[in-house]
């Protein structure tokens, strides 16, 4: 016999007290099918978190003020594209100011909360971690010198000039290389996270892996790489190589973006798991 709280999957109904090998008594659906899709065989081996309220919501912030970060920084880009086909001025901002920075600000305090997300995390880890969390600090420099201070004197770089800004592509290969060691330090303990929801471990649903988003910035440094090389090349030759650079660039940025918007739902999903984790096989049964 069941007990606690088990709606049906197919219509909601709630089964507590129904046998196992019995059907739902509105949709006829049969009881082991809910129990196979809502029951966490693993579900014992996961240790209680000492603050899940506190991880629920950060895994949550860290990838939406990313988001809003990303996106802030096309508002600029899309107002130099506007400009260019369109002689009234851009309804987007092409300066955004500290937008960006302060929206990093915020994912990289919220990434603070994966240092060490749940009791399992070795210290290897947690350390990796803490290393993530504090390479925010050049991120976060290296965005407020652009959007702040280079790309107000220097506007357009993707569409003014014939060729690439040294400068701004040194600038751009740190931004680059910071946002993938992030990634990379904190991959190990999302995935700790990512472990807790059944939907997603199970591949239920559709997830954008944080693997898939350091490929796609990995895009954007060959796109910085082509802009770079055109700068030693003739001008007609360099102009090619600057467009093929410039097209490469926007792809993955456009990569990059869904990858993040993507983890915005993950995160959602990771954060009812720890809320109101998925029960186990003994905690449905009576004794």
């Amino acid at each position: 016999m069941l007990r606690g709280t088990l709606p049906c999957v197919g219509c909601g109904y709630e089964l507590s007290g129904l046998s196992v090998r019995g059907r739902c008594p509105e949709c006829g659906l049969a009881v082991r099918a809910t129990i196979l899709y809502v029951v966490d065989p693993q579900a014992d081996a996961f240790r209680p978190m000492r603050r899940p309220r506190l991880t629920a919501w950060a895994v949550t912030i860290w990838p939406a003020a990313a988001l809003i970060a990303v996106l802030a920084s096309w508002s600029p880009r899309l107002a130099d594209l506007y400009d260019l086909f369109f002689i009234s001025p851009s309804p987007l901002p092409s300066d955004v100011g500290w937008t960006p920075a302060a929206a990093f600000l915020v994912s990289g305090l919220a990434a603070c909360a994966l240092i060490r997300p749940v009791p399992e995390t070795t210290r290897r880890k947690a350390i990796a971690g803490a290393v993530g969390c504090l390479l925010y600090v050049p991120l976060i420099a290296v965005v407020w010198w652009l959007h702040t201070t280079y790309d107000p004197i220097r506007p357009a770089p993707y569409t003014i000039q014939a060729l690439a800004d040294g400068e701004r592509l040194l600038l751009r290969f740190l931004l680059s290389a910071c946002g993938v060691a992030i990634l990379l330090c904190l991959r190990p303990n999302a995935r700790l996270l990512v472990a807790r929801s059944l939907v997603l471990r199970t591949g239920r649903v559709d997830r954008q892996t944080i693997m898939a988003t350091v490929a796609a910035i990995g895009l954007t440094v060959v796109g910085d790489l082509l802009r770079l090389m055109a700068l030693g090349l003739p001008r007609a030759h360099g102009d090619f190589l600057d467009l093929l650079g410039v097209m490469l660039v926007m792809i993955g940025s456009l990569l990059v973006t869904l990858a993040v918007a993507g983890a915005v739902l993950d995160s959602w999903r990771i954060r009812r798991a720890i809320l109101i984790p998925s029960p186990s096989l003994r905690q449905l049964l009576r004794e």
